[in-house]
């Protein structure tokens, strides 16, 4: 078993916030590092949070539902149905995006 990532959370810098409101949309809030200047650090951190959802997915026994009802998945049904949307939001937007400062 691997130490709780969790005990040095004071020291951490918090990235990204995924809501969901109580009336369905999803809210996304977004902190920039000044460590992190590459978005490609961004792509990294998108797939390793698909392979988590997709792992807690299976481990929750999450059903897919399809048109013959619902169905087990594996992670990788997870990971290729999330990359199958992922793909389809890349190409025609679904949302816009809204700038808001915090102080």
């Amino acid at each position: 078993m691997t130490d709780n990532p969790l005990k040095d959370v004071e020291n951490a810098a918090e990235l990204l916030h995924v809501l969901r409101m109580q009336d369905g949309r999803i809210l996304i809030i977004v902190a920039l590092s000044s460590e992190m200047p590459d978005p490609g650090l961004w792509g990294i951190i998108l797939v390793d949070a698909a392979h988590h959802i997709a792992d807690a997915m299976v481990r929750h026994g999450v059903t897919y539902v399809t048109p013959n009802g619902p169905q087990e998945m594996t992670a990788r049904d997870a990971l290729d149905r999330i990359r199958e949307l992922f793909d389809k939001e890349w190409e025609h937007r679904t949302d816009t995006v809204e700038h808001v400062e915090f102080d």
